[in-house]
């Protein structure tokens, strides 16, 4: 630390060792009172010492019991989250998963689902129908297509719901 004047570190020591200006000896405070560097240091040095003071006595303190509960509470989230951390890895690899056997699916039969596809935009009338075909099929097509949608749609709720969880 550098000092402006050859007092201010025997200055410092004092307010250091928390004795007050009253009880300094009269060289010390006649110094002091007409020196601008050690008057300003004492002023500085008081007025933390005064905020400090005024800051341990506004201090809240929390109840023995308050702690403990919110300790109890830390630690039982804490053992939560390390139990349930291998759980939603499950679900992540579940997902990721499920989702690759629908893109393999997808890209074995892809030929087979554009024909799908193409054969729902364009059902067949029923009197164009050539021997034989009957209208079972576009039936069957049409109930495929109505369970796949639920099951799309009972999928998509519950990653909306393990989401929200998270």
């Amino acid at each position: 630390m550098k000092y402006f004047c050859s007092r201010q570190e025997q200055v410092a020591t004092e307010l250091r060792q928390g004795r007050l200006p009253d009880l300094w000896d009269d060289a010390l405070r006649t110094h002091v009172a007409g020196c601008q560097f050690c008057s300003d240091l004492v002023l500085v040095a008081q007025a933390l010492q005064q905020d400090r003071m005024q800051t341990v006595q506004t201090a809240q303190v929390v109840s023995a019991g308050a702690l403990w509960w919110r300790a109890q509470v830390r630690l039982r989230n804490g053992a939560m989250e390390r139990v349930t951390r291998p759980i939603a890895l499950a679900e992540k690899f579940a997902l990721i998963i499920s989702a690759a056997a629908v893109l393999a699916v997808i890209m074995w039969k892809h030929s087979q689902l554009l024909g799908w596809l193409l054969s729902l935009a364009d059902p067949p009338h029923p009197t164009a129908l050539p021997a034989g075909s009957s209208l079972i099929d576009g039936w069957t097509t049409l109930l495929m297509a109505a369970g796949l949608g639920t099951v799309a749609l009972c999928a998509a709720l519950a990653m909306y719901l393990m989401r929200e969880e998270e």
